[in-house]
């Protein structure tokens, strides 16, 4: 609904994470990627569900709306929450949760974390007066979450405004970025 803040619980790309880190470790050490870093982000794939995480929320209250980001990751379920209620959606990249593992392995590979699969997050769109409740609710759970943007009037249209000043439009198809990091090192999907 038009004035909800829109809530992220753990952070952005990772299954995504959990997979390259497996599929692609050897890769990713040659390219100084540090081998801790890479075994850590191997265990992201115990982080995927998000049962725990909408339990917490609407036994809280006010939830409109919850989707796992899955393919298109962060900015693809944002999108896809935009379209099928018909509002716009203003978000900031900066509010996001991106676990140093994700950046040094999506940097590495020259993608976008925001457009990988982000199995594990989970995006609320709540009232405005519960949604504080349910940061901190799923927080002392051990969940990290933020408020990261609120939705708005479709006509304002729908962005991820991104840390260096520039803004992702989501009114665009988003393009899961997993497949082309697997393929450019000779894994077909």
């Amino acid at each position: 609904k038009i004035d909800d803040c829109i809530i992220v619980t753990k952070g952005a790309a990772i299954e995504g994470t959990a997979i390259l880190s497996t599929e692609l470790a050897d890769e990713l050490l040659q390219v100084n990627v540090d081998r801790k870093i890479v075994q850590r982000a191997q265990e992201f794939i115990k982080m995927i569900s998000v049962v725990k995480d909408a339990l917490t929320a609407v036994e809280v209250g006010g939830v409109h709306a919850m989707h796992d980001a899955t393919e298109g990751g962060i900015a693809g379920g944002l999108q896809e929450i935009a379209w099928a209620s018909d509002v716009g959606i203003m978000a900031y990249e900066d509010r996001i949760h991106i676990y140093d593992e994700t950046e040094a392995i999506c940097k590495a590979l020259n993608i976008d974390s925001l457009k990988t699969i982000s199995s594990g997050a989970l995006i609320i769109s709540a009232h405005p007066e519960k949604a504080e409740e349910i940061v901190t609710t799923l927080q002392n759970k051990g969940i990290p979450t933020s408020i990261i943007g609120k939705v708005v009037d479709r006509r304002e249209g729908s962005y991820i405004f991104r840390r260096d000043g520039t803004k992702l439009d989501l009114s665009q198809p988003i393009t899961e970025e997993l497949w082309s990091a697997l393929e450019r090192h000779g894994i077909k999907a």
